[in-house]
């Protein structure tokens, strides 16, 4: 049985269905969806207070999905550890700007984590403006260095978190070049690319991190980089009473990796597979994935390809995959013996 109870002002609903439990247990299951065009007014609260029980996130099904995921997942993978990080959860979210992210490769694809200093930067600043922020660089993608350099042969040889350490290394004179024996050093101020952001631009991390935070804006149920048995889940999450596996490539996504995905779609029977990737998906791709469907080769995983350069593509179009999907589910939902009650509902 399914109701719709809508409010006086017709500015809040709450859908209610009732079933039967299944299996050993006797009893009925209350499931409750809330529709507002403000914000939440808490009728879950009440609902909870009044059944003497808490209401979960989501369906009876998706609590069952996430259950039986929950019970085949391992540890999580060194780049799921990474993304469980707050401080490097932080780094990721700065690289969700596409022209920071130019500018950054610009530099790090050359040079890594080496320490750059400040006529350097300037040097680079027509090319890479986004390593800029009030005309420093940002606090926020760069850790700040001092290095003691020598005057005669301009061999760098120490780097200090402050001044006043790298300035008293050299104080009392007696320190020599290593390389060409001089004791004239200067003191000059750098700048390194932080580690978070540099594992966040080489491994791709930042386009996972898009991806469960797009995903979380629907689902509390969101997992990353997680290991399930040999496989690393990029994004997981149940949503709509479905499971969805989101697979992260910030390169060429090819046949091999469409194949591997499958396997993983397998493997914890995903519903939906979205691949999000910053390069175009070759026709070869999409082929082979019809291919797989069509000779039934592949459970009943439906995949769908976005490809973009720009992050707020890649977001704009995941998000417009999970709104319909979340239509969907509501229509059905609805379609399931629903009936608008002849109650109001006035709030709790």
């Amino acid at each position: 049985m399914s109701e719709v109870l809508a409010s006086e002002r017709g500015d809040y609903a709450l859908l209610v269905r009732v079933r039967r439990a299944r299996g050993r247990r006797e009893g009925r299951i209350f499931e409750f969806v809330t529709v507002s065009k403000g914000e939440d007014i808490g009728a879950m609260d009440a609902i909870s207070d009044r059944l003497g029980a808490d209401a979960q996130e989501g369906s009876h099904q998706d609590v069952s999905m996430a259950r039986r995921l929950q019970s085949q997942m391992g540890n999580l993978s060194p780049n799921g550890r990474r993304l469980s990080d707050g401080a490097a959860r932080e780094s990721f979210r700065q690289l969700y700007d596409d022209r920071l992210r130019g500018s950054l490769s610009s530099v790090t694809d050359i040079f890594g984590d080496a320490p750059l200093t400040m006529d350097f930067l300037e040097s680079v600043r027509n090319d890479a403006p986004d390593l800029f922020s009030e005309g420093r660089p940002p606090e926020s993608v760069f850790d700040r260095q001092f290095l003691v350099s020598c005057d005669d042969c301009e061999e760098r040889h120490l780097a200090f978190d402050s001044r006043r350490d790298a300035e008293h290394a050299v104080a009392d004179g007696k320190a020599k070049c290593a390389t060409c024996g001089e004791g004239s050093f200067t003191v000059e101020e750098a700048f390194v690319v932080r580690q978070h952001c540099l594992a966040g631009m080489s491994q791709g991390l930042w386009l996972e991190s898009l991806a469960a935070d797009v995903l979380a804006a629907y689902s509390q149920q969101v997992w990353s980089g997680q290991m399930v048995g040999t496989n690393e889940l990029d994004v997981v999450g149940v949503f709509a009473e479905s499971l969805w596996l989101v697979e992260c490539k910030d390169s060429r996504f090819g046949q091999n990796d469409l194949y591997v995905t499958a396997m993983k779609a397998d493997a914890i029977r995903a519903d939906q597979v979205v691949v999000l990737t910053t390069n175009d998906i070759h026709d070869n791709v999409r082929q082979a994935e019809r291919q797989m469907r069509e000779s039934g080769t592949r459970r009943r995983s439906r995949f769908r390809f976005v490809s973009s350069e720009e992050a707020s593509v890649l977001q704009d179009e995941f998000e417009k995959i999970l709104a319909a999907a979340q239509m969907r589910h509501l229509r059905d939902w609805l379609n399931s013996q629903a009936e608008v009650s002849d109650w109001i509902f006035t709030g709790p």
